[in-house]
């Protein structure tokens, strides 16, 4: 029985190691996932001249963005009637537990207030802007990710180990 409890200990820290590491992971896809609907947005935009409201609600009906809760909260909220700037404020509460930091956050925030508010190519511009802004983090993300993930796992395995060890 005490062997089990060890072992459970070891599997524990794991766990937590691996857990650890795929946050990380996870921030750089979903910074991955909203630089992809910047560039697509800007796109339909320059291309179609529709309002940002209706591009919005467009997105979020199509395939590719299924699984990005700002998009598909923001649209939920645009298409009970409210107005863009406050729809998109319930879409940034949708992305609570999203891995994402407090900067990232900051960042989507600013992009929201600046969304509606001027002509169409101005808007193009703003789009473009943020996109960047947003890939510098993505790329910031991944790499964070790739040389802190198996340190983070690493170090879960050691505690656990340590910690059984410890106990014995």
């Amino acid at each position: 029985m005490k062997y089990l409890g060890l072992w459970l200990v070891v599997a524990a820290g794991i766990g937590l190691g691996r857990y650890y590491s795929r946050r990380l992971y996870r921030r750089a896809e979903r910074l991955q996932q909203l630089v992809l609907l910047l560039q697509t947005l800007q796109q339909q935009l320059t291309y179609t001249a529709l309002p940002l409201s209706a591009l919005w609600r467009r997105l979020a009906a199509g395939e590719a963005f299924r699984t990005l809760p700002l998009l598909q909260a923001t649209a939920e909220a645009l298409a009970a009637g409210q107005p863009f700037r406050a729809a998109y404020a319930a879409g940034m509460e949708s992305l609570a537990g999203d891995g994402l930091t407090p900067a990232d956050r900051q960042l989507l925030l600013e992009f929201g207030e600046g969304c509606g508010v001027t002509g169409l190519s101005e808007q193009a511009a703003h789009i473009a802007a943020y996109r960047g802004l947003l890939q510098q983090a993505q790329q910031q993300a991944q790499q964070q990710a790739q040389q802190k993930g198996r340190v983070y796992q690493a170090l879960g395995a050691a505690g656990g180990i340590a910690l059984a060890l410890l106990l014995l």
